[in-house]
């Protein structure tokens, strides 16, 4: 999953199973499996003053996950 995160907004893997985006005051949670394995990319993308952040969850047989904000 691509984020675009600002220099001050932060992505991360909290626990197994929950990935937390910090954006301008927003929490995003993104909870999955804690059996799956999750990784975030930073790449050399960007969009202005933002750049691009890829969340990977990797699991087998099938992958389910929710998207929460606060």
């Amino acid at each position: 999953m691509p984020f675009l995160l600002k220099p001050q907004d932060k992505l991360e893997i909290t626990t197994p199973g929950k990935a937390v985006l910090t954006k301008s005051g927003v929490t995003i949670t993104v909870t999955y499996s804690p059996t799956a394995h999750a990784e975030i990319t930073k790449t050399t993308q960007k969009s202005g003053k933002q750049h691009v952040e890829v969340l990977t969850i990797k699991t087998r047989n099938k992958l389910s996950y929710t998207i929460a904000t606060n």
